[in-house]
């Protein structure tokens, strides 16, 4: 990693992922740098960095919307959960633009529909077709009948959410 993410090399914790969002600061210019460090790291320094992505979001969720195309560009190769997780969770306190709603849905329904998954990387799935679904109804045809099929083999966290997604689109 670069010289100004040197704070997260070592035992990750929630100490060094607070030091580098107090470093980026909201500043779109240091979360680009953070963005080609993000994009270039190795499994194990995107584990890392995924961590930074998901916080950010929950302070500033509009900071990583000019980087959509770029996030899905590393959901659409191998990534580790935690990777996944982050991702999709700070995606899915923003609209996806129409331009990648059909990447996004194609990610999200394959996260969706892998028992293998983490609950996390399905629920935040679950809630960004949701979130398509309402612009694109005839998406929840699709939807509706693979959370139905889950719902009877899934945790409960997992289920609670179905319900609720598919009483709101139905």
């Amino acid at each position: 990693m670069k010289p100004i993410f040197d704070i997260l090399h070592g035992t990750q914790s929630k100490t060094k992922v607070i030091k580098a969002i107090a470093y980026i600061d909201n500043s779109p210019s240091k979360f680009e740098q953070f963005m080609i460090e993000f994009m270039s790291a190795d499994l194990r320094g995107s584990q890392n960095l995924a961590w930074i992505i998901g916080s950010i979001a929950d302070q500033n969720p509009t900071i990583i919307v000019p980087h959509y195309a770029e996030l899905l560009d590393k959901l659409e190769k191998p990534c580790h959960a935690a990777v996944k997780r982050n991702i999709l969770r700070a995606m899915s306190k923003n609209a996806i633009p129409n331009s990648l709603s059909g990447r996004m849905a194609n990610i999200c329904f394959a996260c969706l529909d892998d028992p293998k998954e983490s609950i996390a990387v399905r629920v935040f799935s679950m809630i960004i077709l949701h979130d398509i679904c309402l612009l694109e109804p005839d998406l929840s045809l699709e939807l509706i009948p693979i959370l139905e099929y889950h719902i009877p083999h899934s945790k409960p966290g997992f289920q609670s959410k179905a319900r609720k997604i598919i009483l709101a689109l139905s």
